[in-house]
C-alpha cells in the first residue's frame, strides 16, 4: 500500500469506496466525487509554512490547518511557489490527519494547481 503517496492516502483507500461512488447528493459539490461521508471544504488563508509536501496555513478565522500537496516527486515537478505570508484559496476534504486538496490557488502570485480530477482521482495517478 502507500506507494510513496503519504500516510495512508485518501479515506476511500481505507473504506473501499472508490472515487465517483460516494453516497452524496448527485450534483452537489460541483460534481467532485468524494469518499463516503466526505464534505468539500473551502478556505482562504495565509501560508504559515511548507514542510516537504505538507502545507500549514492559517484560515481567516485564525485556525491553523494542514493540507497535503501530493507526493514529493509530483510536487517538485508541478507544484506552485508557496511562501510564508502568501494568501491562498483552496478546496479539499478531510483525511485522517490532514486535508487532501482538490485545488490550490496562490492569490498572491495568481498561480493555481488542480490536484484532483473532476471524479476525485489524484492527477498524479498513472504518471509515476
Amino acid at each position: 500500500q502507500g506507494g510513496g503517496q503519504g500516510q495512508g492516502g485518501p479515506p476511500w483507500r481505507d473504506t473501499g469506496v472508490p472515487p465517483g461512488q460516494s453516497q452524496g447528493t448527485p450534483g452537489a459539490n460541483e460534481g467532485l466525487a468524494l469518499p463516503a461521508g466526505g464534505e468539500v471544504l473551502s478556505y482562504r488563508g495565509v501560508v504559515v509554512g511548507v514542510e516537504g509536501t505538507l502545507l500549514t496555513f492559517e484560515t481567516e478565522a485564525g485556525e491553523q490547518l494542514q493540507a497535503m500537496l501530493g507526493p514529493p516527486w509530483f510536487w517538485e515537478a508541478n507544484g506552485i511557489p508557496l511562501a510564508p505570508g502568501d494568501v491562498v484559496e483552496l478546496e479539499g476534504f478531510e483525511s485522517t490527519d490532514h486535508m487532501e486538496l482538490n485545488w490550490l490557488q496562490n492569490v498572491t502570485s495568481g498561480m493555481r494547481i488542480n490536484l484532483r480530477t473532476p471524479t476525485g482521482q489524484p492527477v498524479w495517478v498513472g504518471s509515476e
